[in-house]
């Protein structure tokens, strides 16, 4: 039992209260809980106790990635784009172990039949077509995807065919008939247009090229769509690389070769920190995703963005954009979990998943504090063992 603790509950604030686990389960949530002689009970004085922190960006190499995560209190991951193979092993992993995050993936993403993507993964599937899209879209199924990812790149800046907007639009429409989020990567303004304009549901950082206007904002919430802006990992490759970067999802080695990739010029992290504000004034959804990974790991990303310790960098870049303590958290804990369906948890609430996190102050008012982590529980197991004081 967490004792007398600040509760952020994945929606609100509870000023003190007793939360007791039992098993896997939030058994209890309430003021007061008297305990049993032999029940452990672990003081909250001094701290706050949240929901397991939610992911929505990562790119997992190895279980040891998840267990790292789980150490920075993310006890959920979202990968958005691997082998199918690799996916059902880390899905074992997390279902038998409680010392790593859940994982959840997308399994092989959506790309142009000879594009860019292509041209460096050449056994993932690729889609030539609308025509293809039904096909693409259920054999990811048949693997076991939970989404579906699409890579919007633009032509001009690759040199090679790559999905046109029908495409992602054929794709996004086959994953709706499934009840399927489509969720696009478009961190420049040609695909984040290009990816609003096919109507993906979700869309995955935000344009370091220009900034998003209100009315752009405006027509997005018409549609109902969803932002994963992933800022750390647009201001740690606007540091690494100026203000002329490579257009596209892999390590800085991997730029040169096929296609010619032409960089994109002007990039500046206050056109994604600002975007971000646009988007959040209009109520759009904003959740947290990191685009954490293995650097040099395949389609790694255009910069280093390191496992757990990210999220609360992410939460602190969010807050610096516009959104309140309690607005970021609610993102990587409550909405994170309603919008990818995962309906047993990202709440502190009687009967569901134990998955909590502990932390010394209170990042309800300082966000910075979510890096202060007393206990981590993963269905109910504490991993960091704490002594109770």
């Amino acid at each position: 039992m967490i004792q007398q603790v600040r509760i952020f509950d994945g929606v609100r604030v509870i000023r003190a209260g007793d939360v007791l686990i039992s098993g896997a389960k939030i058994a209890q949530v309430a003021s007061r809980i008297t305990p049993d002689r032999d029940w452990k009970v672990v003081s909250g004085r001094g701290r706050t106790l949240l929901p397991g922190l939610i992911d929505a960006h990562v790119h997992i190499s190895s279980v040891d990635d998840m267990a790292t995560m789980a150490q920075h209190g993310v006890t959920t991951v979202l990968e958005m784009f691997g082998a199918p193979q690799a996916a059902t092993a880390n899905r074992s992993a997390a279902a038998s172990r409680n010392d790593v995050a859940d994982f959840h993936s997308s399994g092989w993403g959506a790309s142009g039949t000879g594009g860019f993507l292509s041209s460096r993964t050449p056994d993932v599937p690729t889609v030539g077509g609308p025509q293809d899209a039904e096909a693409f879209v259920a054999a990811r199924v048949a693997e076991g995807s939970e989404y579906i990812k699409l890579f919007v790149q633009d032509p001009s800046t690759s040199g090679l065919p790559e999905m046109s907007e029908a495409t992602i639009a054929a794709v996004a429409t086959a994953a709706r008939r499934r009840n399927l989020h489509s969720i696009a990567h478009a961190p420049y303004r040609w695909a984040f247009d290009t990816a609003h304009n096919a109507n993906v549901s979700i869309i995955t950082h935000v344009p370091l090229d220009d900034t998003i206007d209100r009315q752009w904002a405006l027509r997005a919430a018409a549609r109902k769509q969803i932002f994963v802006p992933t800022l750390v990992m647009s201001k740690a490759q606007v540091e690494s690389q100026g203000s002329s970067a490579s257009p596209c999802c892999v390590s800085p080695s991997a730029t040169t070769g096929s296609g010619g990739m032409k960089a994109v010029p002007g990039l500046s992290y206050d056109n994604a920190r600002d975007s971000v504000a646009a988007l959040h004034a209009v109520g759009l959804p904003i959740l947290v995703g990191t685009d954490s990974h293995a650097p040099g790991a395949g389609i790694s990303g255009p910069a280093s963005v390191p496992f757990g310790s990210s999220m609360h960098t992410e939460l602190a870049l969010l807050v610096d954009a516009g959104l309140s303590p309690v607005q970021a958290l609610r993102a990587a804990t409550a909405l994170n979990a309603s919008l990818f369906r995962l309906a047993d948890r990202g709440r502190v609430k009687s009967g569901f998943q134990a998955d909590l996190l502990l932390v010394t102050g209170d990042p309800t008012s300082d966000i910075t504090a979510t890096k202060d982590i007393a206990e981590v529980w993963r269905r109910g197991a504490p991993l960091k063992k704490s002594d109770g004081s």
